[in-house]
């Protein structure tokens, strides 16, 4: 596992077309933002993990979980001047 020290506004990227940027920090948590291409799925883990149970429970064909994931709205780099790209 990498782990990185980052401040507010920075960014880290993944590959050639993820970028993440540090909104916010508090010490309860971390506001991440994140950009990157609609074929790439972004899910956070505990709904992820909800929806693979959900389908087990159900006994049917697994679902595909990243087209389950509901999209999320990142005004705050839309704000920042980023494009509008949804993600999941």
């Amino acid at each position: 596992m990498l782990v990185l020290r980052r401040k507010v506004g920075e960014r880290i990227l993944v590959g050639d077309s993820i970028e993440i940027t540090i909104l916010r920090v508090h010490r309860s948590g971390v506001r991440l933002g994140f950009k990157a291409p609609p074929e790439v799925s972004i899910c956070r883990e505990e709904v992820r993990h909800k929806l693979e149970a959900r389908a087990a429970e159900e006994a049917a064909e697994p679902a595909h979980v990243d087209d389950a994931c509901e999209p999320i709205v990142l005004p705050a780099l839309v704000a920042a001047g980023a494009p509008a790209t949804a993600v999941h």
